[in-house]
């Protein structure tokens, strides 16, 4: 009877700890991948690269700022989304031969914290992106 319920309560602590997880993960097969994330800055360069990769950006929810963002990518198709509080929105996608930079305001943002993700539609080649919040 014991060990019955210790194994109840270790299978409800575990589904606590993974419910309380994050759900945005990098999930990536890559070569020549270099990654930079700190702060309110992310840069991604690789000459090859499948899957996701995932960078956490902090910005001040108080102030007014831009997500000012280029991408390059020489073969495949990527397409590149952001979140912030939960919603989920598209903010570019390069097919081969590509080239794009521009910047998005950030107003009433519901979250500290916004997250960028590359995902890759197929095998990509040489590609380079930047992310970077800047404040007015």
């Amino acid at each position: 009877m014991k060990k019955k319920i210790t194994a109840v309560l270790a299978v409800i602590l575990l589904a606590v700890c993974l419910t309380g997880c994050d759900t945005d993960f990098s999930s990536y097969a890559a070569v020549g991948l270099v990654t930079n994330n700190t702060g309110s800055r992310a840069t991604l360069n690789f000459i090859s690269l499948s899957g996701t990769m995932t960078f956490k950006l902090k910005c001040d929810r108080g102030r007014q700022a831009r997500l000012v963002y280029t991408g390059s990518l020489e073969t495949g198709k990527a397409t590149v989304t952001y979140k912030c509080g939960g919603e989920t929105h598209d903010l570019f996608a390069l097919n081969a031969g590509e080239q794009t930079g521009s910047s998005l305001p950030l107003t009433d943002l519901p979250d500290s914290t916004l997250r960028v993700l590359v995902t890759t539609d197929e095998k990509c080649g040489n590609g380079s992106f930047e992310f970077n919040i800047v404040y007015d």
